[in-house]
This record gives structure tokens, C-alpha cells and sequence, in this order.
């Protein structure tokens, strides 16, 4: 696995280099150190170079799955530099999910009042953006947040977990939403915080920071680690509603919301880097 923070030149990102880690998110952080082991930190980057198939509900290459019958979960053709995709699911509510730690074990604890810094970033894209075609989330959730219903059948609203990430529903196909919850408590949404387009890469991204404002403690980051205007506060963060000190994993679910059509998505890497 090789992680690139990619940074601008004086006319501006090239192509080449809106393809990897946002240096917005990642340019102060030693995750080369933290990758080896060193420098109080850990850092995970996956590009599903090489990443075994998922045809059933199952737990393989370190990550666990769940999938309707005849949704696959495989690596996509073409992607030279590694994807995955979501694919088959061309019945009304199929979904398709996977988790990290093969769906038992976590990757994070994101502390409220902690000292550590937190850093989530993706590459993601859905074939369709129309409304009631592809919902999704992707970012962080409770272990076995993969499984059936992930997402609920129509609506796209995510199940009862801890989590904390982006989402699209059902009923507005293009609209990328930033959301968290405690499980049990209601869920908090910053909405339509970008625009999607079809199958096209999107990046998506959070930091947080206890060196940040307090009325900007997790910045969130779109497209080439565009920060957003809207943040996680520190008052939000000390609320009942945001998972504090919950153990969270990676974790993407999709769900076919009406049709007859596949919708396919890919994810084309994600990275999760923690500070001890």
C-alpha cells in the first residue's frame, strides 16, 4: 500500500494530483512515521490494489461484508490504480456494505476532549445521482454496522449505530450531507454540504483537531480538500448526540433505492489516520 499527500503547485492541482491525500488533511501530519510504527500514531491507507472478492455475506482480506443476493463487492475492471465496486444491485433496496476489522474489531476511539488528532479521507463515486436511485455512507462506524437494513429500505437513512460520516439519501441523489450519532440519540446532519456528479470521483474528508477553534474542532474537507463553512463544534462534540470515545471502524454501505438498474459505485482508496 503507498499513500501520497498530494500538494499544490503554483498553477493549482494537476490531475495527477487531485487523485491522491489531500495535503489540507494530511500535510501536517507524520503519517509516514505513524505507518511504520513510529512517532505516537497510526495511520491506514487501502487502494484495493489487489483486494479479494465479495459475492456473499462474508469476512475476507480483513474485511467484513454483507450483500443482497446477486449484488458482488469486487474490484473494479479498468481502474488501473485499484478500486472497488458495488455492483448487481439492480433490484429495489438491494444494498452492499463492508467494514473494516472484519466487522468485530475497531479502528478508533474519537475522543471529545482527547489531545490526538483524527484524520478520515475517501475517493468515491456513484454511476447515478438521480433522486431514489444510490444511497450511501462512508466514514466511520460502530463494528458490525455491516449487515442487513445498513441503510433503511427507501429512505436511505442509516440504522441505529454509532457513526460519524458522509451520507446521501434517497430522496436527493446528489446532495452529500456530513453526519454523526451516539447510537440512541438523534442523529445530527450538516446538510447538502456539496454537489455530486455523476461518476465522477469525489473526495471526501474530516479532521479533527484539538488545536482547531472550538467553533471548528473537526473541519470537513470536498473534491480536492476543499474546507467546508461548516464544522463540528466543541459544544457538539460534548453532547450526547456524537459518539465520544466510541470504538469506530471504516466502513461504506450502499443501497439501491428503485429500479430495475444497477447503480454502480466505486471507492477508489480511504485512509484513517490517529494520533495516540
Amino acid at each position: 500500500m503507498t499513500a501520497y499527500v498530494q500538494h499544490k503547485g503554483p498553477t493549482g492541482p494537476s490531475s495527477a494530483q487531485t487523485r491522491g491525500l489531500s495535503s489540507r488533511i494530511w500535510g501536517r501530519l507524520p503519517i509516514k512515521n505513524w505507518s511504520v510504527g513510529l512517532g505516537g500514531g497510526r495511520f491506514f491507507f487501502d487502494d484495493f490494489m489487489n483486494h479479494p472478492a465479495h459475492i456473499s455475506a462474508q469476512t475476507i482480506g480483513n474485511y467484513a461484508s454483507y450483500i443482497s443476493t446477486g449484488v458482488t463487492l469486487k474490484q473494479a475492471a479498468g481502474e488501473a490504480t485499484g478500486a472497488i465496486e458495488v455492483a448487481g444491485n439492480d433490484a429495489d433496496n438491494d444494498e452492499g456494505s463492508i467494514i473494516s476489522g472484519g466487522g468485530a474489531g475497531g479502528m478508533v476511539a474519537l475522543d471529545a476532549t482527547g489531545a490526538g488528532r483524527v484524520a478520515f479521507e475517501c475517493r468515491f463515486k456513484k454511476a447515478s445521482i438521480a433522486n431514489n436511485a444510490l444511497g450511501f455512507f462512508v466514514g466511520l462506524s460502530e463494528e458490525g454496522s455491516q449487515g442487513d437494513n445498513a441503510m433503511a429500505d427507501n429512505t436511505g437513512v442509516i440504522a441505529d449505530k454509532d457513526f460519524i460520516g458522509f451520507h446521501v439519501l434517497a430522496d436527493d441523489g446528489d446532495s452529500l450531507d456530513f453526519t454523526w450519532r451516539k447510537s440512541g440519540e438523534t442523529v445530527q446532519v450538516h446538510a447538502d454540504i456539496a454537489t455530486m456528479a455523476a461518476d465522477t470521483y469525489m473526495k471526501m474528508g474530516f479532521l479533527y483537531d484539538p488545536a482547531h477553534p472550538a467553533d471548528k474542532r473537526i473541519k470537513i474537507f470536498v473534491d480536492n480538500g476543499v474546507e467546508e463553512s461548516v464544522y463540528v463544534t466543541q459544544t457538539q462534540l460534548e453532547a450526547a448526540t456524537f459518539p465520544d470515545d466510541e470504538e469506530l471502524c471504516l466502513f461504506l454501505a450502499t443501497k439501491q433505492m428503485a429500479g430495475t438498474d444497477a447503480v454502480l459505485a466505486q471507492m477508489d482508496w480511504w485512509a484513517l489516520g490517529v494520533e495516540d
